[in-house]
């Protein structure tokens, strides 16, 4: 089943485009990595000795400036910036994060967000399953385009 919402997706994206609702989801993932990006910045990283390829800013200074997520397109709760500040003040002093990982500790704090699903629900009804792919990816643009291309399948 996940193959065919995958295949369906792809259908739709490849016939149409990327809907204008996709499209804001993209850009809003955009501006939300630009938002930690500057919180990095702002943290004054610096080279590790002996490498090149990536900066590491000080877990204490990403600590300081997490309240300044609040009012950025990540718009982290107080409730989020606790346990962000949490987690950096669990960490050494003197340790350094780079980038990658301060984005993997925010995916952790924000990925519990729960993103509403769509209308593709009742076009899948079963009771007591998980959300195929479909459900949870799809736009309910792309959902309602569907459902007026796709036979009624129903697990009864």
């Amino acid at each position: 089943m996940a193959d065919v919402a995958l295949d369906t997706e792809l259908h739709v994206l490849a016939s149409k485009g990327l809907s204008k609702t996709r499209k804001k989801q993209l850009f809003r993932g955009l501006d939300m990595a630009i938002s930690a990006l500057h919180c990095f910045e702002a943290a004054d990283p610096k080279y590790p000795k002996n490498v090149w390829h990536y900066r590491v800013a000080k877990a204490t200074d990403l600590k300081r400036l997490v309240p300044s997520l609040q009012n950025s397109y990540l718009k982290l709760s107080k409730d989020e910036s606790s346990s962000l500040v949490q987690m950096l003040g669990d960490m050494e002093d003197d340790e350094t994060l780079s980038f990658s990982k301060f984005c993997v500790m925010l995916g952790e704090i924000i990925g519990s967000r729960q993103p509403p699903l769509n209308s593709m629900h009742s076009f899948y009804s079963a009771k007591d399953r998980a959300p195929s792919l479909a459900e949870m990816f799809l736009t309910q643009e792309e959902a309602e385009h569907l459902s007026n291309k796709i036979p009624d399948y129903s697990y009864s």
